[in-house]
């Protein structure tokens, strides 16, 4: 997690975002919704999905949970425990309908017993920065190789790298990922022939002429065909 992205933490604990600020963010019993409950958020979801909003937020000295909702309509949720949850990290929210997905950030808020806000529209509706609208997607689940059909993921998943492999967010953009290798792993992903011919990597003698005839000085060596085949 970068400071800068803590930072963006910090500062939405104390304003609506991820909700718009164009509208009054009270529940249906005239309570105003705390800013440091959920201090982040990410949606992507088809047109069809485009008006999304948040219908319910509620938090327990043991648990948080969010609910979203398109047309009135439930289309993601998430229930969390609080004992195993770090402010500011994403948590992944489950889709109940096709081709949505999504995750959310919560802050540091402590609640007093049992906090249920209900949203009734507008309230509840959510930032643009924080509803991509796309597609819908032509990948519904990727199969692992050479497995069983029934090894696959598919939906909101933690990825973690292996071996010389690294992942990253962007430090201007956190909702970006940034996949990498080592440096020292590089050489291992190339072609040994990626280098020049008088290096010896090849281990074998590098072609310097065909029929007498040598490269340009660009090292291209054009072959025209001529006559009947």
């Amino acid at each position: 997690m970068t400071t800068a992205y803590i930072q963006w933490c910090n500062e939405n604990e104390g304003r609506a975002y991820p909700l718009a600020d164009d509208v009054a963010q009270v529940d249906r019993y005239a309570r105003e919704v705390p800013t440091d409950i959920l201090v982040d958020l990410c949606v992507m979801v088809p047109f069809d999905c485009a008006d999304v909003r948040c219908t319910s937020l509620r938090i327990t000295p043991q648990l948080i949970s969010i609910s979203l909702a398109a047309e009135n309509a439930p289309i993601l949720s998430g229930v969390f425990a609080l004992a195993d949850y770090v402010p500011y990290t994403a948590v992944g929210l489950t889709p109940l309908v096709p081709n949505v997905s999504g995750w959310a950030v919560f802050g540091n808020h402590q609640p007093t017993g049992s906090e249920l806000y209900i949203l009734n529209a507008p309230a509840g509706k959510l930032a643009r920065r924080a509803v991509q609208v796309i597609d819908k997607p032509p990948i519904r689940r990727m199969l692992l190789l050479d497995h069983a059909l029934d090894r696959y993921i598919q939906g909101v998943v933690t990825l973690t790298p292996d071996g010389s492999l690294r992942i990253r967010s962007d430090s201007v953009d956190p909702q970006r990922m940034i996949l990498t290798l080592d440096s020292d792993a590089a050489p291992l992903f190339l072609n040994p022939l990626d280098k020049y011919a008088d290096s010896g990597m090849c281990g074998v003698p590098p072609i310097r002429r065909i029929s007498g005839v040598s490269a340009d000085a660009n090292g291209i060596l054009t072959i025209r065909f001529a006559g009947k085949l």
